[in-house]
């Protein structure tokens, strides 16, 4: 079962908190976050698309400016991807690191 986009976003923040307060009672391991999200492109098509598109097409634009809208929208939806993808893996990073020193 995916996570909704309010889920996802609540399990987010709360991995933040979780994070910054340095207690170990996280409701949601990486793996499984990454497993319950909907596909990034599922996402991007349903939350981007929907609020930028009515933007894109109100304007009195030609198809040409329209279509440079439209993927610079798609260059700021691929880097917040990029960004959440390297805070995924340096938490995990952090979490391995933690549990190494732990052992010790």
């Amino acid at each position: 079962m995916l996570l909704t986009e309010k889920e996802s976003r609540r399990a987010t923040r709360s991995a933040e908190t979780v994070y910054l307060k340095k207690e170990k009672q996280y409701k949601y391991k990486n793996d499984t976050l990454i497993n319950k999200t909907p596909l990034w492109k599922e996402w991007m098509e349903s939350y981007y698309i929907r609020k930028y598109m009515k933007y894109v097409t109100s304007l009195d634009m030609t198809k040409e400016a329209a279509i440079k809208n439209i993927s610079m929208l798609f260059n700021i939806f691929y880097f917040m991807l990029s960004v959440t993808i390297i805070y995924l893996l340096i938490a995990h990073i952090i979490e391995l690191l933690l549990a190494l020193t732990e052992r010790e």
